[in-house]
Parts: structure tokens; sequence; C-alpha cells
């Protein structure tokens, strides 16, 4: 970034931004707000006259990547009719666009959160409200589509075995190809296989929202063709 161009970012901005990148490098409790401070070009006393506590900048960094991870779901989604069920093109669409799109632009923002989900005495719930806001959407829409769900069971459900899987791809899967000298495209094929297996699964045997045998085969024999096309997100 240019000195022109940081000079038309609003400070506020500009300190969320510098404390994303370090909250993601030296995790929220190493961050220091000197640290956050030097990297945004403000002085310390400005970045409290925005916010009280690194908690703050926490919390407001949590909203905005909540509301931008939700708005970009719905902006997908509104044009895009289930009136024939979650056939193959609904959820090709969705892991495609909503996981590799929607959630790998945010991994900075998702290695904090899962990070602090994890320790013991952090009260930090940023991470939980994301996985239920995304979660109650979608539920919303399949009752739309004429099935009836079990809200509890598919949200615990779709959070062990679907969207945590997921991000703990987007936020670990470059180290761990690196540490194991493993091909990252080959890592990306192996996992996307899994996953959609892994999802097939679960959507038919769990919550049998597939009716069509037909749609069923198709799905399972080119489920992978446009995802290993797709681009990692950096």
């Amino acid at each position: 970034m240019d000195n022109s161009e940081s000079k038309d970012i609003p400070s506020d901005l500009k300190i969320l931004k510098a404390a994303e990148e370090i909250f993601a490098e030296e995790g929220f409790d190493g961050a220091r707000v000197d640290d956050i401070a030097k990297r945004a070009g403000v002085n310390k006393a400005l970045i409290y006259y925005y916010f009280e506590s690194k908690e703050q900048i926490l919390e407001e960094l949590s909203k905005n990547h909540l509301k931008e991870i939700l708005e970009a779901k719905e902006n997908i989604l509104k044009d895009f009719s289930f009136e024939h069920g979650l056939n193959h093109a609904a959820i090709e669409k969705m892991l495609q666009t909503i996981i590799w799109g929607t959630l790998g632009n945010n991994k900075d923002f998702l290695s904090i959160v899962l990070i602090e989900a994890l320790k013991n005495k952090s009260g930090d719930t940023s991470f939980f409200k994301l996985i239920n806001q995304m979660y109650d959407n979608s539920i919303a829409r399949i009752e739309k589509m004429g099935y009836k769900i079990e809200s509890d069971k598919f949200k615990t459900t779709a959070l062990f075995f679907g969207i945590l899987p997921i991000i703990f791809y987007i936020v670990i899967s470059d180290k761990w190809a690196e540490y194991n000298h493993i091909d990252k495209d080959a890592v990306k094929s192996a996992f996307i296989e899994a996953i959609t297996e892994m999802e097939l699964s679960l959507l038919i045997n769990k919550f049998d929202f597939f009716q069509d045998k037909k749609v069923i085969d198709s799905f399972r024999q080119d489920n992978l063709s446009l995802l290993l096309d797709e681009k990692t997100p950096e």
C-alpha cells in the first residue's frame, strides 16, 4: 500500500487492519498495542481514542468479518434457486464459492478466533457466533425447501464434521504441506475428495436431503471436476 492510499483510509480502519495482521502473527495474547500502532502508522493514544482495549479491537474485527461473511453468503445465494432440492449444482456451488471463497478470504480472522475458541480461559465467543449465524441461515433455507430438520443436531454435526475440518484446512494446509514436503495441490485434492464424500454422506444418510438416486450418482461421479480447478485461497 503506498502513502497516498494509506492517507485515504480512516484511522480506525488502519488500526483494525494492523491489529488483525498482528493478532494473526503473534497471537492475541502476544500482540502489543505498541506494535499495532507502529504497523498502522498511528500513535498509541489514537488507538485508545477509538478502542478501549485489545479485546474491543477483536470484538470490532469480529463484527466486521461476521457481517462480511454473511453478506457474501447472501449475495451468492440470493439469486440461487433451491426449488428442486439440494442438487448437484447447488452443492458444488456452495462448496466452491462459500467455502473456498467466502471463508478462504478470511483466513487470518478464522485463525485468530479459532485459537481464542481453543483456549479454556478465553471468554471470546466470536467463533461460535460465526458458526451459529451461518447455520441458522442455512437451516432457514433448508426448511423453506420443505425438509424437517433438528436444528441442534444439524448444527452440531455440521460443525464437527463439516465446517471445522474446512476451517482447519484453510488455516493450516500450507504449513502441513510444507512440513511434509507434499505438493499443495495434492493436499488440496485429497482434502476436497474427503470432505465432499463426508458432506454427501451426511446429507444422504443423516438428514435424507437427497431423494433422487440419479442426483446422488451424478454428484459422486463428478463432484471434484470443477473444485479441483479452483485456486486455494492465499
